[in-house]
Formats: structure tokens, C-alpha cells, sequence
């Protein structure tokens, strides 16, 4: 579905009076399913520009959506990769993901890579993604070596 929406990349600059308005998004997505870092270490990735903030605004001033990504530079590949992406309406701005991935290709990026859940890994087909790995995690047990 095509919409008025727009892709907009959050400076750095303005992470503080853009905040309040995707906190709150932001945090629902940390909270379902990520616990390598909190809404708290998600700001600091941001203003220290490890990771970078995006919205997609769908009407006048509200943000519809949010994408988080960091870049990861390679030996051999240097890849953009989605780490947080939570919205309303997916079908209304999924597609200013290629937003993103222009922006990635202008830093030298020529992969896009996306860590999602499988809600994700249904649409993401539809913008040229496909599955190249499987992630699977297991929790260490913590020893104390004497």
C-alpha cells in the first residue's frame, strides 16, 4: 500500500528532543525481545553514533515507526544491519526501508541485514531480503574458576 509516509534519520543533534516521541515505541520493542541492552544503552549506542535512529512518519508529526541500526564493518563486507524495527500500519512504510539501505549504500554498505523475529521474516521478503542464517541462542551458566 502506497502512503504519504517519510523516512526520516534522526541526527544526533536531535536525539534529545526526538526522543519523547519514540521512547515509549522503542522500549515495546526492546521489552518483547531483546535483552542485550536496554532503552537506556539504546540511547547511548545513539549519541555515541554506534547505532542510528530512524522514523517513518505517516502524518504530521506523528511517528508511525521506528527502525534502530548499526553497522558492521567487516574484513570483507561491511553490512547495515537492522537491529530494532516497531511500528503500526507495517504496510503503510515498510517499503522507506529502501530509504535506509541508500543511505547504507552511500557509507559503503552493500549489505542490508535485518535481526528479527518471524512476524519479520514473513514480509521482509516483499523489500528483497531473504534468509541467509538462522540465529539461535543459548544462555552460558556463569563459573567462578578458583
Amino acid at each position: 500500500m502506497m502512503s504519504d509516509c517519510r523516512l526520516i534519520g534522526v541526527p544526533t543533534r536531535d536525539l534529545e528532543s526526538a526522543w519523547p516521541f519514540v521512547e515509549e515505541m522503542l522500549f515495546k520493542g526492546i521489552e518483547k525481545v531483546i535483552d542485550e541492552f536496554n532503552i537506556q544503552d539504546l540511547y547511548k549506542f545513539i549519541v555515541e553514533k554506534k547505532m542510528q535512529l530512524w522514523t517513518a512518519r505517516c502524518e504530521i508529526g506523528e511517528v508511525t515507526a521506528c527502525a534502530v541500526t548499526e553497522v558492521q564493518d567487516y574484513p570483507q563486507v561491511k553490512i547495515c544491519r537492522i537491529v530494532l524495527l516497531v511500528g503500526e500500519d507495517m504496510d503503510t512504510w515498510l517499503s522507506l526501508e529502501d530509504g535506509i539501505a541508500t543511505w547504507a549504500g552511500s557509507i559503503g554498505c552493500t549489505r542490508m541485514e535485518a535481526f528479527c523475529r518471524s512476524g519479520l521474516k514473513k514480509v521482509l521478503p516483499d523489500i528483497g531480503y531473504k534468509q541467509t542464517h538462522i540465529v539461535m541462542s543459548k544462555e552460558i551458566a556463569q563459573t567462578i574458576l578458583h
